[in-house]
Parts: C-alpha cells; sequence; structure tokens
C-alpha cells in the first residue's frame, strides 16, 4: 500500500468504481479473510500444540486482527516505503512478545 501511496495510485482509485474503501478491503480484507481459516488449521494439521480447535479460532481471529491493525498502523505513521520498512520492523519487534504464553 505505501508502493500505491508512493507513485500515486491511491489519487486515481478514488475515481475508478473500486474507490480507496475497495482498495482498502482488497488488500487487507482478503488477506485478513484467507488467515483466519489457515492459521485455524495449521497446529491442528502439524499437531503443533494441543490446542482445543476453540482455542484455535480465538487465536486465528486474534492473530488476523492484529495483523490488519498493524498493517493499517504501518500506512498511517509511514509517508514512504523506507520509513515504512523501519516502522515494520518496530511493530514487529513490539508485538513478538505476544505469542510467547
Amino acid at each position: 500500500m505505501l508502493e500505491e501511496s508512493d507513485d500515486g495510485i491511491i489519487r486515481y482509485l478514488s475515481v475508478t468504481n473500486l474507490g480507496k474503501i475497495g482498495f482498502l478491503a482488497s488488500r487487507l480484507g482478503i488477506a485478513t479473510v484467507l488467515t483466519i481459516p489457515l492459521k485455524m488449521m495449521a497446529p491442528v494439521l502439524f499437531h503443533i500444540t494441543g490446542l482445543q480447535m476453540s482455542d484455535a479460532f480465538f487465536r486465528s481471529i486474534v492473530g488476523a486482527v492484529q495483523g490488519c491493525a498493524v498493517a493499517l498502523m504501518i500506512v498511517v505513521l509511514s509517508s514512504n516505503n523506507v520509513e515504512g520498512t523501519a516502522t515494520g520492523k518496530l511493530t514487529s519487534l513490539l508485538t513478538i512478545g505476544l505469542e510467547v504464553p
């Protein structure tokens, strides 16, 4: 999304049928919707942990929302690709402890 904003493509998307909301939905919504079942299946399929299905579902929802929030935070706090890379690394360092029980 930062590359499109650097190139000025987002301004042109506002006049198309897709619009800015459709662009955000296609970039974040599809990834979030695909993350939930994949993250739910991974521990069960590979027998990584003894998680119940309800726990895996809850963790997949939280992970998808967290990923969406981090992506939006990177876009809001960064004005170009270089700042986006630095902000992404910083948010990764801040959120790495959330997965450790």
